[in-house]
């Protein structure tokens, strides 16, 4: 499995987890509980870390982006 980038709102790390209805599709989403960073489902386990590591670092390259411009 693809490694998951950290958090781009905490830093704490990604993780996946399956949902419980009957599509049994996988959501990224923070590891930590208080963030609640996550994304929509994704049919495959390796579409949905993708999902999230492109995800965080287009956050992450925007926010220091929008940071430096200021």
């Amino acid at each position: 499995m693809e490694s998951l980038k950290p958090c781009p709102f905490c830093n704490q790390p990604g993780t996946l987890e399956r949902t419980r209805d009957i599509s049994h599709y996988w959501v990224p989403m923070c590891s930590n509980a208080r963030c609640g960073c996550r994304l929509c489902a994704w049919p495959t386990r390796r579409e949905a870390a993708q999902a999230w590591n492109e995800r965080a670092a287009t956050i992450t390259t925007t926010t220091t982006t929008a940071t430096t411009e200021n």
